[in-house]
Order: structure tokens, then sequence, then C-alpha cells
């Protein structure tokens, strides 16, 4: 699933049932993550936001 978001570069917290972590944005691709979402590194953040939604999660913007 691509999804596009309005300001994509930044600092975000995604949260899933089973905890929460930070990811950095950068040119619409993850460049840093946790560990905990390792395997997110590299992919674009709209594939990254959609699979979140897909488990119930959020992913918002918390610094640009």
């Amino acid at each position: 699933m691509i999804m596009n978001l309005s300001q994509p570069d930044g600092l975000y917290q995604i949260t899933l049932h089973y905890g929460c972590f930070g990811l950095v944005v950068t040119g619409n691709t993850v460049t840093d993550v946790a560990p905990m979402g390792k395997w997110m590194r590299g992919k674009r953040a709209g594939y990254v936001k959609g699979w979140v939604l897909s488990k119930g999660g959020t992913m918002e913007r918390v610094a640009a």
C-alpha cells in the first residue's frame, strides 16, 4: 500500500499494540529507526505507514 505523507521529512512515532518507537524519514525514505523496526530502514515512508495502519497502529510526526 502506498500513501503520500504531506510533510514526509522528520521524526515520527509509531505506536503498535505491543510497543512504540521512533523513526526518521528523509526524502520520503526511512533513514534511521529503533532496533524494533529495523526492517523499515530503506523503505518508503508511505509503505511503512500503510503497514502500521493495517496492524491497527498509528504513525505520527513529532518533529521536523
